[in-house]
């Protein structure tokens, strides 16, 4: 093979210079540019997939949301069902049933009185701002023995989780009136039984209930 001049030599030397620099221009100018782009757009391509992805998850849990979401709308029916009901709020009769049904034959518990009307309003609830429900206390009095009076408390707040007892005063059923306070009348009879060693129980109960046009 013939040698090449040296100007052939500087030539192709020329030209391969030429040509690596070129494409150090192209790579700097069109290729690395594009490589960013296409970074970028796979990034975007896999934020898109996961929201997709998330997306289609949260279609998948709606059938389950749904269905809890109707089970603590039962379970608060349930729990409105217990209350007193707002048509009435007027007279004693809702409570009244109330006491003597609980009462019946479980406990030798008397209802001695009970007042004809509620003291209605918000201040009565634990939690000052639970909406939408308010209150309605009714003035309660009993006479029983201590240790039976004691099952029905406890029994009662177990029963009736919605309904609390406040306000509780208790005297010997023979204490005097004057002493005692306001009270139903105590019978001659009773004082000269067995029954004297009752108590003479006076309470709050008070009864949640819905106000009406609230959903």
């Amino acid at each position: 093979m013939n040698k090449l001049s040296r100007e052939k030599r500087n030539q192709l030397m020329a030209v391969a210079a030429a040509t690596l620099a070129l494409c150090g221009v192209l790579w700097y100018l069109v290729v690395r540019p594009k490589n960013a782009e296409l970074q970028k757009t796979d990034e975007a391509v896999a934020d898109a997939q996961n929201k997709i992805e998330k997306a289609q998850r949260l279609v998948k849990r709606r059938s389950a949301i749904d269905a809890d979401l109707a089970q603590l709308h039962e379970q608060i029916a349930q729990v409105e069902a217990e209350m007193l009901p707002v048509e009435q709020l007027t007279g004693k009769k809702w409570i009244y049933d109330k006491l003597l049904n609980f009462i019946k034959d479980r406990y030798d518990v008397t209802l001695m009185n009970l007042s004809n009307d509620a003291l209605i309003g918000k201040q009565f609830l634990l939690l000052p701002k639970f909406d939408p429900y308010s209150t309605a206390a009714y003035t309660v009095e009993l006479r029983a023995f201590f240790h039976e009076f004691g099952k029905f408390i406890a029994d009662f707040e177990n029963r009736f989780p919605y309904l609390r007892i406040q306000n509780l005063k208790v005297w010997p059923l023979a204490t005097p009136m004057a002493a005692a306070g306001p009270s139903a009348d105590v019978p001659e009879e009773l004082l000269n039984s067995d029954a004297k060693e009752q108590l003479r129980i006076s309470m709050s109960v008070v009864v949640l209930y819905k106000p009406a046009g609230v959903m």
